[in-house]
C-alpha cells in the first residue's frame, strides 16, 4: 500500500477530525469533503491548482477549483489518489510541475460514489471528463 492510499485510509477513519485539522492547516480556505464536493458539483468541477497539506505527519494533496476557489478537497480517495498519482508519474515526480499545468490547462473531473459489493463501505470513484 502506497504512502497516499494509506494517508486516505486514515482521512477515511479521522472524518471529521481531519477536516478540522485541515481547515487550521489552510487558514482562510475551505475544506470541502468529498461527499460534499459529489452534492454540490454533480457534473464535476475543473481543477486548476494543488497543495500540500499536512495532517498528522502525512501530506495530503489538496486540490483547488475553478467553482469556488475558497475550497479544496484532498485527491486521496479512490481514483482520486490514482488520478493524483498518475500526473505525479506524468511528471517524474515534481509536483511543482503539475501544480504548474493544473494553472496553465485546468482539468475537469468527476467524482461519485459507488457501494461495495458487501454494501457496508462507499467507494469514491472520479474520471477526466472530455469538455
Amino acid at each position: 500500500m502506497n504512502e497516499l492510499a494509506k494517508a486516505a485510509a486514515t482521512a477515511v477513519e479521522g472524518g471529521n477530525i481531519l477536516a478540522k485539522i485541515a481547515r487550521e492547516a489552510v487558514g482562510n480556505g475551505e475544506y470541502l469533503s468529498i461527499d460534499d464536493l459529489i452534492a454540490k458539483y454533480p457534473e464535476g468541477v475543473t481543477v486548476n491548482g494543488a497543495f500540500q497539506v499536512n495532517i498528522k505527519g502525512k501530506h495530503l494533496p489538496a486540490l483547488t477549483f475553478e467553482e469556488n476557489p475558497r475550497q479544496h478537497f484532498y485527491a486521496v480517495a479512490g481514483d482520486l489518489g490514482k488520478i493524483w498519482q498518475s500526473w505525479v508519474d506524468y511528471f517524474c515526480g515534481d509536483e511543482s510541475k503539475v501544480v504548474e499545468y493544473l494553472k496553465k490547462k485546468p482539468v475537469k473531473l468527476k467524482v461519485w460514489r459507488v457501494p461495495s459489493s458487501a454494501g457496508k463501505k462507499a467507494y469514491t470513484k472520479a474520471a477526466v471528463v472530455n469538455d
